[in-house]
């Protein structure tokens, strides 16, 4: 199946989850990496602000926002697949970019160096089990991944996990998947 096919076959699978079904297994995975030790460590973190039937990490977000430092991504170049990370210090300062995805507002927020990202939270519409993710096809986490020295975790429900997914040159494997039923770090997985 190409990755264009696995794409619309992902959206058709996660849209089959209610919205309280989508909040409870949102609210499990928050919990899971509130409880986690690389969440523990990690001063700066990078998360995503939901867009469709994402995982919504926002209950991490205000539960935390005080007491580690969080960033979001802001889309610099749509075509070119090209964002930085800004920090907020709430939810409410997003505003909704071109293509209707929260980010933060960059008049108001301070851009972070990919260097001091500790933790980077990534949104997947597949994950597979060699740890490389698919997202919505432009590369935005292959580019910005590497620029980084951050653990990585790609989040999903468990229905978004597949046996492979195809991978090119530029995909990027994350360090750790988590989904509601638990987290995987990548040596644990072989």
């Amino acid at each position: 199946m190409s990755k264009k096919d696995l794409r619309k076959h992902a959206h058709n699978q996660r849209s089959l989850l209610n919205k309280e079904g989508r909040r409870r297994k949102s609210e499990k995975i928050c919990k899971l990496i509130e409880e986690s030790d690389f969440f523990a460590q990690a001063k700066c973190v990078s998360c995503f602000a939901a867009f469709g039937e994402e995982v919504d990490l926002f209950p991490l977000i205000e539960r935390y926002i005080n007491k580690k430092s969080f960033c979001l991504p802001f889309v610099n170049n749509l075509e070119k697949g090209d964002m930085d990370m800004y920090e907020i210090d709430s939810v409410y300062n997003l505003k909704k970019n071109i293509i209707k995805i929260p980010e933060p507002d960059i008049s108001i927020c301070k851009k972070i160096n990919p260097r001091e990202i500790d933790l980077i939270i990534v949104p997947a519409l597949l994950i597979d089990k060699n740890f490389f993710r698919m997202g919505h096809g432009r590369g935005f986490y292959d580019r910005y991944l590497p620029k980084t020295r951050a653990f990585s975790v790609a989040v999903a429900f468990s229905s978004q996990i597949v046996d492979k997914i195809p991978v090119y040159p530029h995909d990027v494997s994350v360090d750790a998947v988590c989904t509601e039923n638990g987290i995987i770090i990548k040596k644990q997985f072989n």
